[in-house]
C-alpha cells in the first residue's frame, strides 16, 4: 500500500535516538484485532494527520502486556503482528513503531514512558486515542493525563469516545467471548472483516487420510481458541486462495483433551508441511461430536463437505 508515494515505514526496537522524527500524529495501542473501534480511532488519526500535514504514526506494543504481568492467563490473539501491520499499511499509516515491551518498560510512570518513548522520540504534533486508553505502572495513566501532557509538551490531543453496536462497546475482549462461543457473524460484525487464524502446519496423527479426507494440522501463530466444532472458510496458502473446513476441538472420539485445529481442503493434493496459512472463519456449521463408529465419522465428514460447498454457493465469493 502506498501513502504520499512511499510504503509504510515499520521500525522495530526501542533504542531510536532522540529527535528521530519530527511533525508526526501519532495513535498508541496494542490494537489486537484492529476492529471496528481501533479503526474508528486510527480515521482520527488520518484526518487530524492531512489538516495539520503531519505523517501519522501507529506506535503499537508487543507483545500484549497482559503476556507479560500475567503470562499464566490464556486469551486468544485476534491479529498477529505480521497480519496487524498489514492493515495497518492498507489503512494509509506511514509509520509503525512497534515498541518491544518487557517488565522494566511496563514499571515505568506514566510521565517516564510518554516522555522518554513519545515526546523526546517524535516530538508530536498531535495524540489520537480511545477513551479507555491506559498507559504506564498499573495502567495509572488514562486521557485525562494525556490532555494534561497536551498542554505541557505542546501537542494537540484527541480522546475518541469508544464505539458501540447495539448495547456492546466494541472492544478486542468481547470479540474472543464472541469467537469462543462459535458466533461468527457476531464477531465479524465487531471486527468489520471475517475472523482469521494464523499458523503453520505440522504433522499430524494422519487419521483423515485413512477416512479418505486427509486434513492439514494446523498450529496457530498464537493462542487462539475457538469453540469446538467445524467451520467453513477460506485457506490462504501462499497466492492460492482455496475453499476449506476448519475443525476445532479435542478429537473426544479417540479420547483427546488438548485443542486442535485441523484444515480440510477439497481437491487438494499438494504437501503443506511447515507451510504458513491463514484460515478465514466464515461461519460454524456444527458443534463437536463424538463418534460411535468409523462409518459415522465418514458420514459426518461426507456431509460436512457438502455443507462447505452449499455454503460457498450462496455466502461466499473466493
Amino acid at each position: 500500500m502506498m501513502r504520499n508515494g512511499r510504503e509504510m515505514m515499520v521500525i522495530k526496537g526501542n533504542n531510536i535516538p532522540e529527535g528521530s522524527f519530527s511533525k508526526v500524529s501519532i495513535s498508541i495501542g496494542v490494537f489486537d484485532g484492529l476492529h471496528n473501534g481501533h479503526r474508528r480511532v486510527l480515521q482520527k488519526l488520518l484526518e487530524v494527520s492531512k489538516n495539520l500535514n503531519t505523517s501519522s504514526m501507529v506506535v503499537t506494543m508487543h507483545p500484549d502486556p497482559i503476556k507479560i504481568l500475567n503470562p499464566e492467563v490464556s486469551f486468544t490473539v485476534l491479529t498477529p503482528l505480521s497480519r496487524k501491520i498489514l492493515y495497518l499499511e492498507e489503512m494509509g499509516v506511514d509509520y509503525c513503531f512497534i515498541l518491544e515491551l518487557d517488565k522494566n518498560l511496563l514499571s515505568l510512570s506514566p510521565l517516564e514512558f510518554f516522555q522518554r518513548f513519545i515526546v523526546d522520540r517524535f516530538s508530536p504534533q498531535a495524540i489520537v486515542v480511545g477513551e479507555d486508553f491506559r498507559f504506564g505502572r498499573n495502567r495509572e495513566g488514562d486521557v485525562q493525563l494525556l490532555q494534561d501532557f497536551s498542554q505541557k509538551f505542546g501537542f494537540q490531543f484527541y480522546g475518541l469516545p469508544l464505539l458501540s453496536i447495539g448495547n456492546k462497546k466494541v472492544s478486542s475482549s468481547v470479540i474472543r467471548e464472541y469467537l469462543a462461543q462459535g458466533k461468527i457473524q457476531e464477531a465479524k460484525t465487531y471486527l468489520g472483516r471475517v475472523p482469521e487464524i494464523c499458523g503453520k502446519i505440522v504433522s499430524g496423527e494422519g487419521r483423515g487420510r485413512t477416512l479418505g479426507y486427509p486434513t492439514a494440522n494446523l498450529l496457530p501463530e498464537f493462542e487462539f481458541y475457538l469453540k469446538p466444532g467445524v467451520y467453513v472458510g477460506r485457506v490462504i496458502i501462499g497466492r492460492d486462495t482455496r475453499p476449506a473446513l476448519l475443525y476445532a476441538g479435542t478429537s473426544p472420539t479417540f479420547g483427546g483433551e488438548v485443542l486442535r485445529y485441523e484444515i480440510y481442503i477439497p481437491e487438494f493434493s499438494g504437501n503443506l508441511y511447515g507451510r504458513n496459512v491463514i484460515f478465514f472463519i466464515e461461519e460454524i456449521i456444527r458443534d463437536e461430536k463424538k463418534f460411535k463408529s468409523r462409518e459415522e465419522i465418514i458420514r459426518q465428514l461426507s456431509a460436512d463437505r457438502e455443507n462447505l460447498m452449499r455454503y460457498l454457493r450462496f455466502a461466499i465469493r473466493v
